[in-house]
């Protein structure tokens, strides 16, 4: 009798096992998140198609909502592994989303421009420009550092630029001008440094 029980006990503690397995796979999750104009933050899936707006989805949503800049102004993308937040750039009142680089006081922002064009022989080529735009305390950020021809501002007056943003914190600002670099590293890891305390960890 006792060992019938104890049979009993093992197939319902298996079976209730496998039933709450199956209903955690099925259970379908929510990677990503939006941040509505309202400061509203909500648990969605967030889609990037090749052709088509950016949508996302969250579990009381009956289908997907395009992420429009009048409704949404932060974003993340788990496939992509990177944030996208409204900015406007360069005084523009028109606003565009930019990929998070450092978030923080000092906030650090990329835009990937790419262009192609056919040369001889109808062969394709691609290329692709990065641009990092900057602000602090602010969503109005400024262009300083371009892999092409940055066209507007001087060398100097956007290295000028960043050491005033870092001038409340001496040690940081005081390692900045010792330094004397503009590399896309050495601005991201002053930034980060700034922002957090911690240097950047190499990837």
């Amino acid at each position: 009798m006792k060992l019938l029980t104890v049979k009993k006990l093992l197939f319902f503690a298996s079976l209730f096992f496998a039933l709450n397995t199956n209903a955690q796979q099925n259970e379908k999750r929510y990677w990503d998140y939006v941040i509505k104009v309202n400061g509203d933050s909500i648990r969605c899936n967030v889609s990037a198609p090749l052709i088509g707006s950016v949508k996302y989805q969250s579990v009381a949503m009956s289908k997907p909502e395009k992420i429009k800049l009048d409704s949404i102004k932060e974003y993340s993308l788990i496939t992509e592994q990177k944030i996208y937040r409204k900015v406007y750039r360069d005084g523009s009142a028109k606003p565009v989303f930019m990929v998070v680089i450092e978030k923080g006081k000092i906030g650090l922002y990329e835009l990937i421009h790419t262009n192609t064009t056919m040369g001889y022989g109808g062969a394709m080529t691609t290329t692709s420009t990065r641009d990092w735009y900057v602000g602090k305390n602010s969503d109005n950020v400024t262009g300083f550092k371009s892999s092409g021809i940055f066209l507007g501002k001087s060398r100097q007056s956007r290295k000028d630029l960043l050491a005033e943003m870092l001038k409340d914190k001496t040690e940081i600002y005081n390692k900045y001008m010792a330094d004397d670099k503009f590399s896309f590293k050495q601005i991201r890891n002053l930034i980060h440094l700034y922002n957090t305390g911690e240097p950047l960890k190499e990837e």
